[in-house]
């Protein structure tokens, strides 16, 4: 009986270890609806990263501190966008559009020793792979303000020249 007891205790610690997993909706931005702000060529006006995240808990062992909570991370599927500035001048302005869609999910798990236990870790570090689309973009400029739109973007742009850009997202 005894031994059942201790067979038993071991069996739900060794379960009780599992890493947890919670889950949410992602979108994350670079950038504030109405706000004025400045971009220098090869800076992004925007970033936009939507999709699921994810955030382990994962036991570290007494040793280690009990339960650790890891970094929120997006998951497999969800896609991060950024508009980059190129340059321009008095009569145009180029901007540059990048797509990437993120195709394993970042939680691994890793044998740590040569009994083949486990441990689950959070790769958070290249998993976005190269872009999945990529688009030059050139517009026209008019005198004063000019209002550009691509995609789902509405950006004002207020002044720009082969330095920087002076914009205001509009919508999104």
């Amino acid at each position: 009986m005894r031994r059942l007891v201790v067979v038993g205790v071991i069996v739900t610690a060794s379960v009780g270890c599992a890493p947890q997993i919670k889950r949410k909706s992602l979108d994350e931005k670079s950038y504030y609806i109405g706000m004025q702000q400045t971009a220098r060529v090869g800076q992004a006006i925007l970033q936009r990263t939507t999709g699921e995240q994810a955030q382990a808990k994962i036991w570290t062992g007494l040793a280690g501190g009990g339960w650790k909570d890891t970094e929120w991370a997006p998951l497999s599927g969800s896609v991060k966008e950024e508009l980059l500035y190129q340059g321009g001048n008095e009569s145009e302005i180029k901007l540059g559009y990048r797509e990437y869609r993120l195709t394993k999910d970042p939680l691994e798990t890793t044998p740590v020793d040569i009994y083949g236990n486990v441990s689950y870790r959070w790769n958070s570090a290249g998993f976005l792979a190269a872009p999945a689309f990529y688009q030059q973009l050139e517009y026209k400029r008019e005198q004063g303000p000019t209002t550009i739109a691509f995609s789902r973007y509405r950006i004002r742009v207020m002044s720009a020249d082969n330095e920087a850009i002076v914009y205001v997202v509009e919508s999104d």
